[in-house]
């Protein structure tokens, strides 16, 4: 039994399905910000804001501390990516001093988060501007596609959830490529309309998501299963923007949800693939 067993270790070891170089993880931070990790290569979605709206969970000091400081595991972040400009997942004067902080960090989101950053940085615009990513898309726009060596960032925008009330924001879905694993995507604050998603499906099928990033109100309903299940198709599902409400009561909201959620910071995942 021992040889056995042995000899299963030393397979799976050496199967490249459980090698450590394909390793990936996926780290809460708090309502939508997500550490997302393959090795060398990091990304930070929507980590820093400063509104909870009374509802949302913000970054804990601790961690922003840790990413303004660059200390593991926020060392060596390759890039900083937005959905949109509301106060609970972009806030301008923390992003601009994480970017004076980590010069080697690139932004990508909307032009709106790039514009708020412009007007904050005054006389520094030039010399942040080269690493700013500005992408302007509307709903049923093609896909854009930007590079950073070996990471592949692709956006379209999807209206923001809330109707005519939002409709002024720019929120954008990012698929995101770290060296071919993983594949991941964010959805920000993403209306459930499968309209939306039916005209983007040609992108959608251009790339395998293997860890889909949705707001937790995709999970349970029925529109926003389908679209999750029938038209992106990831081998995972992690609902992100839950309530602080969850925060110490997670499986009681997973239940609930009928699916994974991300409900207390620092919850680490390890993102999974099936092909």
């Amino acid at each position: 039994m021992i040889r056995i067993v042995g000899a299963l270790v030393i397979l799976l070891l050496n199967n490249p399905a459980f090698s450590h170089e394909d390793q990936a993880d996926a780290r809460y931070l708090g309502n939508e910000g997500i550490l997302v990790r393959h090795g060398e290569l990091k990304v930070l979605f929507d980590a820093f804001y400063d509104s909870s709206y009374g509802t949302y969970v913000l970054v804990n000091t601790p961690t922003r501390d840790a990413m303004m400081a660059g200390t593991p595991p926020y060392d060596g972040v390759d890039a900083l990516i937005f959905s949109h400009v509301h106060g609970d997942h972009f806030s301008p004067k923390p992003t601009l001093a994480y970017l004076r902080a980590q010069s080697a960090v690139h932004l990508y989101g909307s032009t709106q988060v790039v514009d708020a950053l412009l007007k904050l940085a005054g006389p520094q615009q030039a010399q942040l501007a080269v690493r700013l990513h500005a992408v302007a898309l509307s709903p049923g726009d093609s896909a854009v596609k930007l590079g950073l060596g070996n990471i592949e960032i692709e956006a379209i925008a999807v209206p923001h959830s809330g109707g005519a009330r939002h409709a002024a924001i720019t929120n954008l879905l990012f698929r995101v490529d770290l060296d071919g694993f993983p594949v991941v995507m964010h959805m920000g604050d993403a209306d459930p309309i499968d309209a939306e998603f039916a005209r983007q499906q040609a992108f959608l099928d251009r790339k395998h998501t293997h860890t889909a990033f949705p707001p937790y109100w995709f999970l349970g309903l029925d529109r926003g299963e389908a679209i999750l299940h029938n038209r992106i198709q990831p081998d995972q599902v992690i609902g992100i923007h839950v309530p602080e409400a969850a925060v110490g009561d997670g499986e009681t909201w997973r239940t609930r949800a009928g699916g994974d959620l991300f409900t207390d910071p620092g919850e680490l995942r390890d993102i999974m693939h099936s092909h």
